[in-house]
């Protein structure tokens, strides 16, 4: 199955099209997976039982698990994550004077080696897709302290997959650092 979450806006609209659905279908869509951050298709309740059982019959909804949370003394805090593979990444939510950054891994392993990544010690297995790269910074912001409003913008997470997929088609096999600025 597809997950969902890998996809841009215009390319979940052209995907919706090609299950014979309507385009507006997929902004509906994008605002529950990345504004409302639910974890099911039935939580979609502005659209229909039998759009939600086909969207459950083709895709999947990237909703990763938490192995283990570490908090440090200065507030950041590190996520192992487990993947719906089975396989596990670390992602890291850090605080500084500007605002919340999300470090992120793109890959299941590694092959470079560096001695201060906990990544360094496990083989390669894969590169994430797009979607579940993303998942790593929506599901850290939507654990903080329920009283901070974490909201993207359609807008935002569609440019954020869209470079997310240009930068692993041009860069296939190598480390992508991103920059969360505004969580």
């Amino acid at each position: 199955m597809k997950n969902i979450k890998d996809f841009n806006l215009i390319d979940l609209q052209s995907e919706m099209e090609s299950i014979g659905e309507k385009k507006f279908r997929a902004e509906q869509i994008f605002k529950w997976l990345f504004v409302e951050k639910v974890k099911s298709f039935d939580e979609m309740t502005n659209l229909s039982l039998e759009l939600r059982e086909k969207l459950k019959q083709n895709y999947d909804i990237c909703n990763f698990s938490i192995v283990r949370k570490l908090v440090s003394k200065d507030g950041t805090i590190k996520y192992l994550f487990g993947l719906d593979d089975g396989n596990a990444i670390e992602s890291v939510l850090m605080e500084y004077h500007f605002g919340k950054s999300v470090c992120v891994s793109t890959q299941i392993g590694c092959k470079m080696g560096c001695k201060f990544c906990a990544s360094t010690g496990i083989k390669f297995v894969r590169s994430l897709s797009a979607g579940e790269i993303v998942e790593q910074i929506i599901r850290p912001t939507g654990l903080l302290d329920p009283t901070i409003e974490v909201k993207p913008t359609t807008n935002q997470i569609d440019d954020l997959i869209d470079a997310i997929q240009e930068r692993i088609d041009t860069r296939k096999g190598r480390h992508i650092t991103e920059y969360a600025e505004s969580l």
